[in-house]
């Protein structure tokens, strides 16, 4: 949510995050998974026409991420609270 996409970047706070892909930056072209970070983030803002026109995955990705979270939440409670680990008596 803190990211704001454009169709060409994605900005933090206004300053443009830099592209990460390795792929476009030696051969000039677009890999598979370019466009997937600009669409997670329109998705993240409710833009979801320019989500899928950017790349088709990315609504799909960003409700993997989503149906994770709450597993996630459970297991890192179940670690700080493990059952049977009351106080010991004696």
């Amino acid at each position: 949510m803190l990211l704001t996409p454009s169709t060409e970047a994605v900005f933090l706070f206004g300053w443009e995050v830099p592209p990460l892909c390795i792929f476009s930056a030696i051969f000039g072209v677009e890999c598979f998974g370019c466009g997937l970070t600009r669409s997670f983030t329109y998705v993240g803002h409710g833009q979801f026409a320019e989500a899928l026109a950017l790349h088709k995955l990315g609504p799909i990705v960003y409700l993997l991420v989503l149906a994770q979270l709450p597993l996630r939440a459970w297991r890192l409670w179940q670690s700080r609270h493990p059952v049977g680990a009351g106080p010991s008596e004696g």
